[in-house]
Formats: C-alpha cells, structure tokens, sequence
C-alpha cells in the first residue's frame, strides 16, 4: 500500500508571495553532483514539478524538480533532478508540454521514488521525439533521504516518450513509455534491457500493487492491466486487460489500489484518474469483475497523477490535475476524502485545492513519503522489587485502519497486579519517576486497567502486562483513547506501569522500559 496523512488543514496557495518566495529559496541541487536536500517527511506530498518557472515551457528538455509539501500544501522543500551528467550518473529532463510524461511511482517496499526521463541537456528540442542513438532514456531513482541516481539508463523508447518507471526494492527497475512495452533493467544498467511485456506497446503508469505489476494505457483495447504473474523480469509475458474495465472511450493514467473490504481476498478497490470524460474513477472488485462504482469531475479536470491512503475504509485521495500542455503550464493538486468503503459511490464530488503550479511550470505525478515501521526498544526499565527488569516488546503492525492486531506487552513483572500502558505523542525523555524513569514527554494518556494475571501466590515474576493497541485506539477496548492514535505518521512512545508494593510509597510502582512505534494506515 502506499500512505500519507489525511489531515488537511491551513492550506496555503501556490500563487501566493510567500510561496513564491520559498520556492526561490527551496530549489536545491540533488544528485552525485549536487548538495543533498533534507530527508523528505513521512506523511507528506511528493510532487513531480517540469519547469522553473523562468521561461515559457516547450517540447524542448526541460528542468525536473520534485516538490515536497504537507498534505495542507505548505512547500517545505524542492529537489532538482540532476543536471548536467556526473559520471556514472547521467542528466535528467523531461519535455516540458509532454503531459504524458512525468509520472512518479514508489518502490514496493517503500524506500524510494521511481521516474522515467531523458539524458540531453537542458534545451534539446523535440527531446521526445530523439533516438536512443543520441538520447538515452533514464530511469531514475530517489531515496527517501533525496538522494538521486540517475546510472540506469535504456536505448528502449527510442523516438518517442518514456513515461513511468517503477520498482519492487530500488534494484529491479521497469520502465514503460509510448513504444516498445514493458521493459526490465537492473539498477545502473544500460542498452535496451529486457523487454518483459510487448503485448501492447503504448503505455502510460507503471505500478506495484499487492506484488502485482500493474499498466495503464489509452492504446489499443487496454485501459487497465496486469502485467505477467507478478513482477515479471523475462520476456514473453501478457499484459491482460482487467475484467470489468472498458476497452475504449477512457483515457486512464495514475491509479490507486485500497483493500476496503475484509470478505473480499487482496485488494478490491481501485481509483483510476482520467484526463478524458472519466475524470477521477473509483472501481469495486465484486464477484471477481471490476465494477465502476462513480466518478468525480469532468473531462476538462485532466486528472492525470493519482495517490491515497487509507484509515479503516476511508480512503484519502491525492491527485493532480490541469496540467497544461501550453506555454504557461499549469495543474493543481487537489484532496479528496472518500468514506463511502467497499462497492460505495464517492461519499464526496468536490475536491480541495490544495496547491497551485506557478505560470510556466507544470505538475505530473504525486505520491506520498511512505510512513516509518518496526518498533522500536529504548529507555531503561525499573528493576522491580524481586529483582527482575520488566521487558517491553511488541507483535503485528500498528494500524490506523486494522481495529486489532498490534500488542504492546511487556514481560518479567510481578503476577497479579494492577497495571496500564502510559503513553504519548510528544517524543522520547527519561525522567525521573517513582523510582525509576518515565520514558516520554508530558503530557502523557493511559490506557483502560490492565492486570499482569500469571502464577498463582506468592508473588513472582511470571505476570505479563499485554494490550492490543489498535482495538484500544478505535475504542474497542472502552477508556478514553486520545485521537491521535488513529492519525497515521504519528509516532507514539509508550511504557508499562504498575504496582509494586515491594517499595514504598511513592514508589512503590513497576515501570517497563520505553516503545516507540509509528502508526500506519
């Protein structure tokens, strides 16, 4: 899945003076060659920008930035796609009218961004339409921590667009475009790579999804498709249409996949953005047919980059469009929050405005910075009165959306005494604290009463303090959860307390060492 935060307050517009002013400040060089930007936010917008705004745009190879905002359009940083070539790293650009170009994926495992571009300095007219023989077409790669590598390059697509790329772990890079198919290389190779799919030949965004490498196109009779069984990397595979999806009259790009529906097995949801008639689509697997279930805009919207995450069955949509193909440029990046769940028409039709392109710039794809995991242990536990140290762990993932699933236990307390997890959002500390330290910031929440239970009397250390912090935080485990338990990119810190009357009064208390854990979708 992909993921960002669905919180979207406090927006402010692209056009304005202070934004204009930090775009100036924000362009930064990124690359072997360049200066490193700062690490790019968990939850935040990561948006595809052709153009610096400093001329009129041209099918000639244009500047390639990727902006960073916060899901309420504030710019926090700008990362320029390489220019010129730093050996083994090449120059990056795109066409800056091509709005077939520019879309952004991300990497199955979350570690990086994924975009197709062209090695020819900054003015090469008619770059789409070079050969291979002068312009090599790249595949690029962008860490989470932004830095670029532009080594993998492909003779493929020559004469024509290369348009997506796209990747399971940063290594294994596909690339598709206007000609040729579906094309596989490993990072920093080159020639032509090995064309997996040629089934249809003009394509759009290349994605994964569940394990599963997906297409769109407007060519032929394919709309939306599978590419192979999984992520093929040899040749002689099918691209096959999905069932349901129409095989003309739509012109889809971008897509977003969302499992809303426990009874159905894997994903069963998909948003399909449209620059024709169809607009921003959303699509039910039921009995095994995708089914339209409505669509939102018109076809003057030109929806064209499409991203979402989701927090139970509400799904949080980020999408550009109004791309222009003229001069001037143009696109917004535009919210919308769908609650209506599985097999539901949208539950809203009118998207947020959240930024504004500048004249003569243009916005592509968008994605989210994926959302930090894996627990982790740190502060030191309280040794209790029978000599053992309480140990704090955890199973399953914390999730937003799952409603159970993620437990905080903490092991080697004192049986059958009353306890509960004290927890916050506002970092890590190590204060002083009946005895022992308190591992997070004030102000701190608990949980509902917990007991450690374990061997009958006399006391010993067989009790386990345990609690499913997912079914706590949507309220099934009654108490009063704080809000921010279900916020994803929140990260929380958390520890055990309780009694221990093996010590005196004020101390008389057990305290864990510190978790703290990222929530997730």
């Amino acid at each position: 899945m992909h993921a960002s935060a669905s919180i979207l307050s406090g927006r402010r517009s692209a056009a304005s003076p202070l934004f204009r002013l930090a775009l100036a400040g924000l362009v930064l060089t990124a690359g072997a060659a360049g200066a490193r930007a700062t690490d790019f936010t968990a939850g935040n917008l990561v948006v595809v920008r052709i153009g610096d705004g400093s001329a009129v745009l041209t099918n000639a190879a244009t500047a390639v930035f990727l902006d960073e905002y916060t899901p309420a359009g504030t710019l926090v940083q700008s990362v320029a796609m390489p220019t010129p070539p730093s050996a083994p790293h090449s120059s990056f650009a795109n066409s800056g009218t091509a709005t077939s170009e520019g879309a952004l994926s991300i990497s199955a495992d979350g570690n990086y961004f994924l975009l197709g571009g062209y090695d020819a300095p900054l003015g090469t007219v008619s770059v789409a339409s070079s050969s291979t023989g002068t312009v090599l077409r790249v595949l690029a790669r962008v860490a989470m921590d932004t830095s670029v590598d532009t080594s993998t390059t492909t003779t493929s697509f020559s004469a024509n667009n290369i348009r997506a790329v796209t990747s399971t772990n940063g290594s294994d890079l596909w690339a598709a475009g206007a000609n040729t198919g579906v094309v596989h290389s490993p990072l920093g190779g080159s020639g032509s790579g090995t064309v997996v799919s040629s089934t249809f030949t003009n394509l759009r965004v290349l994605q994964v999804f569940d394990g599963q490498l997906y297409v769109s196109s407007a060519s032929s009779t394919l709309r939306m498709g599978a590419v192979g069984v999984g992520t093929p990397t040899s040749t002689g595979n099918a691209i096959v249409g999905l069932s349901g999806f129409p095989t003309s009259g739509t012109s889809p790009y971008g897509y977003f996949f969302a499992d809303l529906d426990a009874g159905v097995a894997g994903i069963d949801t998909v948003y399909v953005a449209d620059d024709g008639a169809g607009a921003l689509q959303k699509w039910s697997l039921v009995a095994g047919t995708w089914t339209q279930n409505g669509t939102v805009g018109v076809d003057a919207d030109d929806y064209r980059g499409l991203t979402g995450s989701v927090q139970s069955t509400t799904v949080s949509l980020f999408a550009t469009r109004k791309g222009g193909s003229g001069g001037a440029g143009g696109g917004e990046l535009v919210s919308l929050v769908d609650s209506a769940g599985y097999n539901a028409n949208f539950s809203s039709s009118t998207p947020t405005v959240v930024a504004t392109a500048l004249s003569q710039t243009s916005l592509r794809g968008v994605q989210v910075v994926p959302l930090a995991s894996g627990p982790t242990v740190y502060c030191t536990a309280k040794v209790n009165s029978l000599g053992c140290t309480p140990a704090i762990g955890s199973t399953g993932i914390s999730s937003a959306s799952a409603g159970s699933g993620f437990v905080v236990s903490a092991a080697n307390v004192i049986n059958n005494k009353p306890g509960l997890l004290i927890y916050s959002n506002t970092g890590r500390a190590a204060v002083p604290f009946a005895g022992g330290l308190r591992c997070m910031n004030a102000p701190v929440r608990r949980s509902t009463p917990l007991g450690s239970a374990g061997n009958p009397p006399p006391n010993d250390c067989s009790g386990v303090y345990s609690i499913d912090m997912n079914a706590f935080a949507v309220g099934g485990l009654g108490g009063t959860p704080a809000t921010y338990l279900t916020v994803p990119g929140t990260v929380i810190g958390c520890q055990f307390w309780g009694r221990d009357n093996g010590f005196p009064p004020p101390d008389n208390a057990t305290l864990s060492d510190g978790l703290e854990f990222t929530i997730q979708p």
